[in-house]
């Protein structure tokens, strides 16, 4: 019989439940509209509600990149990816960020500090970064309906 170390069992057994730590973004709206907390301007209508039929390009958000000002990201969560697609375009200094439409649904997404998100600007660094970006875009959420 083999002696295994009761750490080994503990983080054994936490596996399973690090790999489900993503939760499903609500769509449904809880508070009336606010506007979105942006330092920089948010090309849509100032709400937290965009919508946009399929096939659709729209600008979302846009970042001047200065000195001293910390970068930050428009995120979609990888279960939006089904409705909208983000698209990012750099111009010199600015960073713009579109939204595609690909098939009716609904969804939500949001700014995040571009520290939190990998070399491609798209997923979390890591699972403490990912929970940082749910409870972020939770907060303020931007959402978005494709009809």
């Amino acid at each position: 019989m083999k002696f295994i170390p009761t750490a080994s069992i503990l983080i054994l057994g936490l596996m399973p439940s690090l790999g489900f730590a993503q939760e499903k973004f609500s769509t449904q709206k809880l508070d009336p509209v606010k506007p979105l907390a942006c330092t920089t301007s948010c090309v849509q209508n100032k709400t937290n509600n965009i919508s946009i039929r399929p096939g659709e390009l729209i600008e979302v958000f846009d970042f001047h990149d200065q000195a001293g000002v910390p970068r930050i990201s428009f995120y979609l969560p990888l279960e939006a990816t089904s409705v909208v697609q983000l698209v990012k375009e750099r111009q010199g200094r600015v960073d713009r960020y579109y939204l595609r439409g690909i098939r009716k649904g609904k969804t939500a997404g949001g700014i995040v500090p571009a520290a939190w998100l990998d070399s491609d600007g798209f997923h979390p660094r890591s699972a403490s970064d990912e929970l940082r970006i749910q409870a972020l875009i939770k907060a303020n959420p931007l959402f978005i309906t494709v009809e």
